[in-house]
């Protein structure tokens, strides 16, 4: 089916359903070509998620040390001037890291799961309840608003 004019002649000619307009966006079997909502899951990209989680382990300062040079690390104080970070500063700037690192994992997980819930939900609902377009809805609004920072 391809679009031609105006949506209401087009749909009044094709029988146009809403549900089978959401289609193209929910993962088919007999349709591969490209990402489609609930495709993939979370284990799918977990090489790259495994590398956020692990990105401190990847430092420059710890392949420095690896290699038995000790950077010199410093903060800027509240007056602008540069003071050498303490080694209990450093620990506790890693472990804010590894948190926020595991927090942006769990996020990406998170959205692959919401993907594959509401592909379900497309699967199951009955096209002639609007609230189970509202369920869509929903669930498309909160994809939207995932932020990983």
């Amino acid at each position: 089916m391809e679009f031609q004019g105006d949506l209401v002649s087009y749909a009044t000619k094709n029988d146009y359903s809403l549900y089978t307009a959401l289609e193209q966006f929910f993962d088919n079997p007999t349709n591969r070509d490209g990402e489609r909502i609930g495709a993939s899951n979370g284990d799918d990209f977990s090489f790259f998620t495994g590398l956020v989680t692990n990105a401190t382990d990847f430092s420059l300062t710890k392949i420095l040390r690896a290699r038995g040079v000790e950077p010199q690390t410093a903060l800027v104080d509240e007056f602008g001037k540069l003071r050498p970070l303490t080694l209990g500063d450093s620990v506790e700037a890693e472990l804010n890291q590894d948190l926020a690192n595991g927090r942006i994992a769990s996020a990406f997980g998170g959205v692959w799961d919401l993907g594959i819930q509401l592909a379900i939900a497309y699967r199951q609902m009955d096209p002639k309840d609007p609230a189970s377009y509202h369920t869509l809805l929903k669930g498309a609004e909160q994809l939207l608003s995932v932020q990983f920072s």
